[in-house]
């Protein structure tokens, strides 16, 4: 005879199901215990450390050089200045070209006619840098405030805005499509950084607000500051007295490379940077004052050519630009004090 088993009543099932859930919470608990324990082994801690060149070299790699033997520079027109040195050089249109000589707090329109340089106008204005826009409108960071000024097209300069007080906009750059890239510094000293340094890549639109910052973690002195066809930021960071590096950030501050100059130009003296420009086909042009060397750079970084021009005529190579026509404009340094400090037309080819 079978016995009918008897069907377990509503709260013994109500009882089975709150154990069941009891043991699923308690092995879930668990094993996240266990994962907490095991990532506390595992975790990375980052701690502030050397970011020397050395080091960033062994992080991103070297410079790949090739030297391109077909590429040539050649000096194809000179002319005497009446200053000492030509600290800033900006072409304004098919025309003209603004120079600036800090020691004498001077701004200077000149044309060039039968091989000899006419002044145009001249202000008293004490600059670090300049940038002309798209429409030939010159933008100026001042040597000692922490305002961008404007020199307009009637030779008066204007304020267009500030940064915060307590910093110093350096380099200068307005892109083609109307930002303004500063490089600022705070009013420290100026290759010592420390916790408190202010070192920066500051990105502003033209009605004077700031869109973007990077590159403190990087920069020492950001001195002079261009963009390449790519849209990347190439910056002179200047690191020591007469001394710097190259520095190539994509555009949201990404490291891409760092140049420091090549043996062949810098095995006896440092390679010192002052001025850079970028051409149609992506070239980066650097001015290596103090081996009276021009470097000429693909757009990944690479070493294409370096020469030193001091066969040609070019001595102490300290600003540049570059023409419609491709030509690179070069104003140099005396050195000696003597007014005669030269410009010269460079092809390469």
């Amino acid at each position: 005879m079978t016995t009918k088993k008897s069907q377990p009543s509503e709260k013994d099932i109500l009882t089975r199901i709150d154990q069941s859930e009891k043991e699923t919470i308690d092995m879930v608990k668990k094993y996240a215990k266990s994962l907490r324990d095991q990532a506390k082994k595992d975790k990375m801690e980052f701690k502030k450390g050397d970011l020397s060149t050395e080091n960033m070299a062994k992080l991103f790699g070297e410079i790949t050089e090739y030297k391109n033997p077909n590429e040539t520079l050649t000096v194809v027109n000179s002319y005497n200045s009446d200053l000492s040195f030509i600290y800033r050089l900006r072409i304004l249109g098919e025309t003209s070209i603004w120079i600036s000589n800090f020691n004498t707090k001077i701004l200077r329109q000149i044309s060039f006619e039968d091989n000899n340089i006419k002044t145009l106008h001249e202000i008293s204005a004490d600059i670090f840098d300049m940038s002309n826009s798209s429409n030939n409108d010159i933008f100026l960071s001042m040597r000692d405030t922490c305002e961008v000024k404007m020199l307009m097209k009637s030779g008066k300069i204007k304020s267009v805005f500030s940064v915060s007080t307590g910093l110093l906009p350096r380099a200068i750059h307005v892109t083609k499509d109307n930002r303004i890239l500063l490089g600022v510094t705070d009013r420290g000293h100026m290759y010592k950084t420390g916790d408190d340094s202010f070192r920066k890549i500051m990105v502003y639109g033209m009605d004077g607000k700031q869109k973007q910052s990077f590159g403190d973690e990087i920069l020492t002195f950001p001195y002079r500051i261009t963009t390449n066809t790519n849209r990347d930021i190439v910056v002179i960071d200047v690191i020591a007295d007469d001394s710097g590096r190259i520095i190539n950030l994509g555009q949201d501050g990404n490291l891409k490379w760092i140049y420091q100059g090549h043996p062949s130009m810098n095995s006896q003296r440092p390679f010192d940077p002052r001025d850079i420009v970028t051409t149609p086909k992506g070239l980066v042009i650097v001015a290596d004052c103090i081996s009276h060397g021009i470097h000429v750079l693909s757009e990944e970084g690479t070493l294409i050519t370096c020469k030193n021009m001091k066969e040609q005529g070019v001595v102490f190579p300290y600003s540049l630009d570059i023409d419609n026509k491709g030509l690179i404009w070069v104003g140099c340094d005396t050195f000696k004090g003597k007014a005669d400090a030269k410009i010269h037309n460079i092809e390469i080819s």
